[in-house]
């Protein structure tokens, strides 16, 4: 099977369904399942990440409609995130998503940052401003792969997120992410099996919403003001 991507982008765009998770009993279920809608699931692989969402002092990002996410993962590497800030049509989000890999000792510099489209974007948007972090969160991920004797077509995300930005702040959900060789169908089949066979609440919001509306919640207007 396809090795796991912490990030899959189509053209430039992420597109995946967001759920919520009410118990620990369906969260453990979904690592377990073997299908989804027809389709066979890879065993899950757990990873451990460290997000770190950051902005300048004048909310510069959050402004332009973007969120600017660094995320720390438990091999030492460190990927900076730019996302689009866009309403989700039901369950399913379409967004805009550049990043760059950066250097071991690389700052937040921004124009120190290898050259790339999410750096370029992120020093139109920061006017060399410095940036400062919001929040950031830590989250137990367990990845799996969902295909139907091809290639996989659809990557599963079961998350247990810690919130930093309130004492005792977590969720559970689950993200059902379009691979390049998958097709929206796919998607949308599991999307319908989890809202209506296994009773999950749609999550309208993203995790950057979430913890913002925890640490920042005066900002959050900004995040649909545009």
């Amino acid at each position: 099977m396809r090795a796991f991507r912490e990030c899959v982008t189509i053209g430039g765009m992420e597109i995946e369904a967001k759920f919520s998770i009410a118990d620990q009993a369906t969260f453990q279920r979904l690592i377990e399942v073997q299908q989804l809608a027809g389709y066979g699931l890879s065993p899950a692989r757990l990873k451990q990440n460290h997000d770190q969402y950051l902005d300048t002092a004048d909310s510069a990002f959050l402004r332009r409609g973007f969120a600017c996410r660094l995320r720390l993962d438990e091999g030492g590497g460190r990927v900076l995130t730019l996302k689009s800030l866009t309403p989700p049509q039901g369950a399913l989000h379409v967004r805009q998503e550049l990043e760059v890999a950066l250097p071991p000792l690389a700052g937040l510099e921004m124009a120190a940052w290898p050259a790339s489209d999410a750096a370029a974007l992120a020093q139109e948007i920061g006017r060399g401003q410095p940036l400062r972090l919001l929040f950031d969160l830590r989250q137990e991920r367990h990845q799996r792969l969902a295909a139907a004797g091809g290639p996989p077509l659809v990557e599963l995300s079961i998350d247990h997120v810690h919130f930093s930005a309130a004492a005792q702040a977590d969720c559970r959900g689950v993200e059902l992410e379009l691979l390049p060789a998958g097709d929206l169908a796919a998607v949308q089949a599991m999307a319908a099996e989890l809202e209506t066979r296994w009773g999950l609440a749609v999550q309208p919001r993203s995790k950057f919403e979430q913890g913002l509306a925890l640490a920042r919640p005066e900002l959050l207007p900004l995040s649909f003001d545009r």
